[in-house]
This record gives structure tokens, C-alpha cells and sequence, in this order.
């Protein structure tokens, strides 16, 4: 009939997802940080008759950005400040923090994570270890990771030791006390083929420190400077446990 047509929009949560309609253009707006499925209900009118058609729009959740919070700290001349860190994340994930730059006056402890890669069996778990000034030595939320038991043997596992607690990720106080020899112990339990390959990136590493990857009697038959080897291939399940030694540089 070339009749004039109207059309009509209704979400089923219009706070979560608004509809606007303009003409014969329809605009859907999410609300900020929502996610999920809501019905749209479209109608039309010719000024006699009217249909309606419903469908179901899903909005995807993506990843925002975590946010830091602002600080700001004082001490008194010559005397060394602990500062805590903080962030939030609209998602509620772990947060891990890293310094972006030096102070322009004073200094910082060491800070610094080394990744090793553990292969067996099929997986990789992955170890994370190193020093930031705002961490302890013991366990920190957001920064450091438990790792569960071991599964039954012959099942792989890989796991840093560090004061009793097995860990994905230890990362330790970094302040200027702590430019001494730090130890962590690799725990492993070797996969049905008895191979285990251990890798980790080692450019820049001889400017962080030493960095020695040794079996548990003092070196004797592992000794790997890990600034100059980048892999260890292990084929004997009586090296279960292994000594990373890292002295920081200053």
C-alpha cells in the first residue's frame, strides 16, 4: 500500500541493553561492563496494522583493562619506604604488577621475573620466579601462585619450592638487603618416558645477576650457568629435586 511505516523497539532489560530506533535504523546500546543475552522486541505499523518480530541479541564479554591506583607516599631523608601497591579489575583476575620506571633520585632492590618452562608427558607448567620490591617472602595475593599436589605418579608435575609451600609463581622481597644468593627448589616428578626438558629465556639475564641451575647436592653432577644455556634435558628420575641459586646484581 506505500503507506508510511513506523517502527518500535523494546529491550527486555532496557538497563542492560537500550533500543533506540531513528527512521528505519535500529541502535542497540550495552550498558557499560554488562554482558549477556536480552530479547529485542521490533514492531511494525503502517497506521492500520502492525507485526512484531523478537530475537535474542548476546553481547560477549571482553577483557578491560585492570586499573591502578594512585599513590602517593613520604618518608624523611635518608630513610628507606615500603610501598604497597594496588589495582582493581572489572573482571575480578589475578593481578600481577611490575615497575615501569626507576626513581629519578634514590634506588630500588632488585626486581626482575625469570620464566622457566617445564615439559613432560605432553604439558608444560610454567615457573615463574624473581624479586619486586613491593612482594614478601611468603605468600602475596596477586602476585605469587600456588601449585596443587602432584597428581599419581607416573604423572607429570613441576613445581617451584620455596619455605615448605609449592608455587607456580614465587617472586620474593626485591630491596637493597636482598642483593644476596636466593634459593629456589624445582620439585619434579618425571612422566612415563622419564623425560623432562626444563627451557627459559636467557637474553639479558647476565645483567640481573647468577643465575646457577643445580642438582641437589651442591652441583656435583647438575651445573648449569642459566645466563649462558637456554635448555636441560632430564632423562633420570633420581633428579627430582633441582637448586636454582640467583644472586641479583646491584
Amino acid at each position: 500500500d506505500e503507506d508510511d511505516l513506523t517502527f518500535i523497539a523494546l529491550s527486555e532489560y532496557p538497563e542492560n541493553v537500550a533500543a533506540d530506533v531513528t527512521g528505519n535504523q535500529l541502535t542497540l546500546t550495552p550498558a557499560e561492563d554488562w554482558n549477556g543475552s536480552v530479547n529485542i522486541s521490533v514492531s511494525v505499523s503502517d497506521g492500520f496494522l502492525t507485526d512484531s518480530e523478537t530475537f535474542a541479541l548476546t553481547v560477549t564479554p571482553v577483557n578491560d583493562a585492570p586499573v591502578a591506583q594512585n599513590i602517593n607516599v613520604s618518608t624523611t631523608e635518608d630513610t628507606p619506604v615500603e610501598v604497597p601497591v594496588s589495582g582493581s579489575d572489572i573482571e575480578g583476575d589475578a593481578l600481577t604488577f611490575e615497575l615501569m620506571d626507576s626513581p629519578q633520585y634514590g634506588g630500588l632492590g632488585p626486581s626482575f621475573v625469570v620464566s622457566i618452562d617445564a615439559v613432560g608427558g605432553g604439558q608444560t607448567h610454567f615457573l615463574n620466579l624473581g624479586f619486586l620490591p613491593f612482594a614478601t617472602d611468603v605468600y602475596d595475593e596477586g602476585i605469587d601462585i600456588y601449585a596443587p599436589p602432584p597428581p599419581p605418579p607416573p604423572g607429570f608435575d613441576a613445581a617451584l619450592g620455596w619455605a615448605g609451600d609449592r608455587y607456580f609463581t614465587q617472586i620474593v622481597e626485591g630491596s637493597a638487603d636482598d642483593l644476596v644468593e636466593h634459593i629456589w627448589d624445582i620439585q619434579l616428578q618425571y612422566p612415563e618416558d622419564n623425560i623432562i626438558t626444563l627451557t627459559w629465556d636467557n637474553t639479558g639475564l647476565s645483567d640481573l645477576g647468577t643465575f646457577l641451575l643445580q642438582d641437589a647436592f651442591d652441583g656435583s653432577m647438575i651445573n648449569i650457568d642459566m645466563t649462558v644455556n637456554e635448555s636441560l634435558t632430564l632423562t633420570n628420575p633420581a633428579f627430582n629435586i633441582l637448586k636454582i641459586r640467583v644472586t641479583p646484581a646491584e
